[in-house]
């Protein structure tokens, strides 16, 4: 896996905020950079996950590793959740990763409920900072993007 330079923002934010939103197209590597923070990790647009979340909350809400919750725009009922959560216990930080593409409905729902809760970090395509030089090539033809679908196996590792 290629280490994205926005890593170290993320976790300094994760220190000094309850939640981190981080924002980004599709298939720029969100849930792939999320799930090296954690392992509990929740896509809300799978039914199964937002029942899974909804019979987990009251324990995830008392953990104390960072809870990821994917597709957060799916679920604008989880943004009054996480308020009240983190209003609960405004001290702690690093508690949820909420992962979104940059949508109105998604950038409504967190200045509406979690203004001064978050901190938002927003992830873009591959950087040539990022990449080996050798791959220089393989990144613009993709436009920056891990799957520009085009890609073999063992070509660009993600």
């Amino acid at each position: 896996m290629i280490d994205r330079a926005l890593r170290t923002q993320i976790t300094d934010r994760l220190r000094s905020f309850p939640a981190v939103v981080l924002l980004g197209a599709r298939q720029v590597g969100k849930t792939t950079l999320a799930r090296t923070f954690s392992n509990v990790y929740y896509d809300l647009e799978q039914t199964e996950d937002r029942l899974r979340l909804d019979i987990q909350w009251r324990d995830l809400t008392r953990s104390k590793g960072v809870v990821v919750l994917d597709e957060a725009q799916n679920d604008p009922g989880l943004f009054p959740r996480l308020r009240s959560a983190i209003d609960e216990d405004r001290q702690r930080n690093g508690r949820f990763m909420i992962l979104g593409s940059v949508s109105p409905g998604l950038m409504k729902a967190v200045s509406e409920f979690l203004t001064g809760r978050v901190a938002l970090c927003e992830l873009n395509p591959f950087s040539l900072q990022e990449i080996p030089p050798e791959q220089d090539d393989m990144l613009w033809l993709k436009g920056g993007y891990p799957d520009g679908g085009i890609l073999q196996a063992g070509q660009f590792p993600v």
